[in-house]
């Protein structure tokens, strides 16, 4: 899947400066023809450590109306939480004609779990049922659940993790010692691309980006 990715297109700066005015604009339309709507729009922003999703989640929150937008970074659980593991984004849901940005979602714990060998592949399967049971109920009720994958090559990622070494806010990082970038890399590759293919529904697909 992720080898097959198409990679991206350059878009020089000025093109891109040239563009903005008109995509702000669009943007910021279909937000307001949002608000009238009787449903929310859920936005799943996952992917690789380093391939911009923050910066990408900075220019979303600029660019859009802030009243109408909300967004959520779930990282450590409660005890209460673990027993209840949905419970956190249910009380985070937005409301109809709102747009809840999910930087950490119910996808984290899961593929960073089976990376690192915290969990066997059949619990793995098991949650990744679990998960595509959730998004469907969220569409039933009438959500529209937009699920965003920022990936990047391991030498790509590889690059860009040593540029900047410190954590950057919201960053996916996985977790374990006694193994090299690249070992942990290609689990959490392979372990992304399962839980991808497994969740990849008609009511919910992903969108692949390559973000190089």
């Amino acid at each position: 899947m992720f080898a097959t990715l198409e990679p991206a297109h350059k878009l020089s700066k000025q093109d891109f400066a040239s563009a903005e005015l008109s995509l702000r604009q669009q943007l910021l339309t279909m937000q307001f023809e949002l608000a009238t709507k009787p449903y929310p729009v859920i936005i799943i922003v996952a992917g690789v450590s380093g391939a911009g999703r923050g910066a990408v989640l900075h220019r979303l929150n600029e660019w859009m109306d802030p009243r109408g937008i909300e967004t959520y970074a779930f990282w450590d659980s409660s005890d209460e939480e673990e027993q209840r593991p949905y419970w956190r984004f249910w009380r985070a849901m937005p409301r109809h004609g709102q747009i809840g940005v999910f930087f950490s979602s119910w996808y984290t714990q899961p593929i960073v779990a089976r990376a690192c060998a915290d969990i066997d592949q059949t619990r793995f399967d098991a949650e990744l049922q679990r998960i595509t049971e959730f998004e469907r109920m969220l569409s039933k009720s009438g959500a529209l659940v937009v699920k965003l994958w920022f990936h990047l090559s391991a030498d790509v990622a590889s690059k860009r993790l040593r540029q900047d070494r410190q954590s950057r806010a919201g960053q996916l990082h996985i977790p374990g010692q006694g193994h090299s970038r690249g070992e942990l890399y290609r689990k959490f590759a392979q372990a992304s691309e399962r839980a991808i293919r497994h969740t990849d529904t008609r009511h919910s697909p992903w969108h692949l980006i390559d973000a190089s």
